[in-house]
């Protein structure tokens, strides 16, 4: 930006000069304000993260209480929930296995 402020100020008239520089001046400054309202974004990004953070015991609280919920469900919406859910499942050995999830296919219930 310096040098772009030099560069245009050389070929102005010299009358033409400061006002060359103040623009660019001012063009720096709606930079620097942007930078510093960005700062101040990830700044609290730490704090939005830690009050949005997911409790594991209440996960596994309500992953107890699905239970009850599954038993009720019909057979063909209990696949659309596990695909939907679970992107790929790989057997590695005999006695392990990968379960990939889905972050990106949304649960979509059968239409009545």
């Amino acid at each position: 930006m310096v040098t772009a402020i030099g560069a245009s100020g050389r070929s102005a008239a010299i009358g033409e000069r400061p006002k060359v520089l103040f623009r660019g001046l001012a063009e720096l400054e709606g930079v620097v304000a942007r930078l510093e309202r960005r700062v101040a974004e990830i700044d609290g990004e730490p704090k939005s993260l830690r009050e949005n953070a997911v409790d594991p015991v209440d996960v596994g609280k309500k992953l107890t209480e699905f239970e009850g919920v599954w038993e009720v469900v019909y057979p063909q919406e209990q696949v659309q929930i596990v695909t939907s859910v679970i992107a790929a499942v790989t057997c590695i050995e005999r006695d392990e296995v990968r379960i990939e999830f889905s972050s990106h296919k949304p649960f979509r219930p059968a239409s009545s």
